[in-house]
C-alpha cells in the first residue's frame, strides 16, 4: 500500500478546515461506492485512510480531526472496522520496520567505531 500513489493531496491537509475535509470527504464516499474487496477503488480507499493516518502522526493533522471525518466516513461501509484494521496494521508493521532498521543502522556504527 505505500508504494502507491498520492490519493491525498498535501493541499487539502494544509486547508483541512477550510476545505480539505470537504474533499477528502467527498474522495471517500467516491471511492466508497464500488463495494468489492478487488477493486483499485478499494485499495485506493486504504490508500486514503492510510495517508490521512500518516498525516497525524507525522503531525500535519490533528487526532482529532482525523477521528472526526473517520466517524463521518464510517457510514459510507459497513467493513470500515476492517479496513481500519488493516490499515493501522500496515502503519504499526511500516513504524516496526523503521525501529529494526535503525536499530541494525546504530549498532553497524557502533561496531564500526569500536
Amino acid at each position: 500500500m505505500a508504494a502507491a500513489a498520492v490519493v491525498v493531496p498535501a493541499e487539502w491537509i494544509k486547508n483541512w478546515e477550510k476545505s480539505g475535509r470537504g474533499e477528502f470527504l467527498h474522495l471517500c464516499r467516491i471511492l466508497s461506492e464500488n463495494k468489492s474487496h478487488d477493486s483499485s477503488t478499494y485499495r485506493d480507499f486504504q490508500q486514503a485512510l492510510y495517508e490521512l493516518s500518516y498525516h497525524v502522526i507525522k503531525g500535519n493533522l490533528k487526532h482529532e480531526q482525523a477521528s472526526n471525518v473517520l466517524n463521518d466516513i464510517s457510514e459510507f461501509r459497513e467493513d470500515m472496522p476492517s479496513i481500519l484494521a488493516d490499515v493501522f496494521c500496515i502503519l504499526e508493521r511500516a513504524r516496526r520496520a523503521k525501529v529494526i532498521k535503525s536499530t541494525f543502522v546504530l549498532r553497524m556504527r557502533n561496531q564500526l567505531w569500536e
